[in-house]
């Protein structure tokens, strides 16, 4: 019978192969979509039977593979092929990717932590200069994170600047005596002292009764980027600590608008009239 077999097959070959052919041709979709689903049903069974026969390929002949490797990565546009495979398997896998980077870290974080402290020791000025050309470049993002980050931890931050200002009693004086001079250089003989002082009591006021950390905030700021105003009762108001910290040195702040705002014709977003320049200087 196999002899038969054999017989038969070597005199039909080429129209057995052509029957074949011809249908899997017709019905290819249908393998696919069969293939397909059972892949889905059984995917990490389907991954390790794959990821075995493509071991065992390679240990049977691995100077082939690695030959074919070369090959391909010198072919050209290969590099960028590759990477953009990669990145599009990435964000299919964004969260297994993101638990093995986090399970390898949590493996390998002190020899991680170590070897960048060993770099930055080496070579201190270049890392300073990538860390400046990154918070350069990426200046919003690291604003919005950095807010965030001291909104979650407020209390570590208190906590890590009084610890910096009793490391740093020199630096801490000298930098609150820079701001009192500056305060003090923007101020004028016809300035409300009285009327000043009642603003950082109300600001008090507002931080012990809301539990809110309330600051007095000065307008146009006393160094401004643009412009720099005057510290005068005019010029001030009390805010929170978080929307002073937000507006930094800008003018243009919530509450106030800069066109027409020395003839008080534009009313603000709360419906006030902006205080006059007039009045300010």
């Amino acid at each position: 019978m196999k002899a038969y077999n054999a017989a038969y097959h070597a005199e039909y070959r080429e129209r057995e192969i052509a029957r074949n052919r011809t249908w899997k041709n017709e019905n290819r979709e249908a393998m696919n979509a069969r293939r397909r689903a059972d892949y889905a049903a059984n995917i990490e069974q389907e991954r390790a039977y794959v990821r075995e026969r493509k071991k065992l390929r390679y240990w049977r002949n691995p100077q082939k593979y690695r030959a074919l490797a070369r090959l391909e990565r010198a072919m050209p546009g290969a590099k960028e092929k590759e990477a953009a495979r990669g990145k599009a398997w990435a964000e299919r896998n964004r969260e297994r990717v993101k638990a093995t980077r986090a399970a390898w870290y949590a493996q390998n974080g002190d020899h991680v932590r170590q070897k960048a402290k060993a770099a930055y020791r080496r070579d201190p000025q270049r890392y300073r200069n990538i860390n400046r050309r990154n918070y350069f470049f990426n200046r919003p993002r690291y604003a919005v994170t950095q807010r965030a980050w001291a909104a979650r931890n407020a209390a570590l931050v208190a906590a890590t600047q009084k610890r910096w200002r009793l490391r740093n009693p020199g630096v801490a004086r000298a930098r609150a005596a820079e701001a009192r001079t500056s305060r003090l250089m923007r101020r004028v003989a016809w300035a409300n002292v009285r009327a000043i002082a009642s603003f950082y009591r109300d600001a008090q006021l507002l931080t012990e009764s809301t539990g809110r950390l309330h600051v007095v905030d000065h307008i146009i700021p006393l160094k401004g980027r643009t412009v720099s105003g005057l510290d005068v009762e005019n010029n001030l108001r009390v805010v929170e600590a978080s929307a002073n910290a937000h507006k930094t040195n800008k003018w243009e702040s919530p509450g106030w608008e800069r066109p027409c705002a020395s003839s008080g014709d534009v009313p603000l977003a709360s419906g006030d009239a902006p205080p006059s320049q007039l009045a300010l200087f």
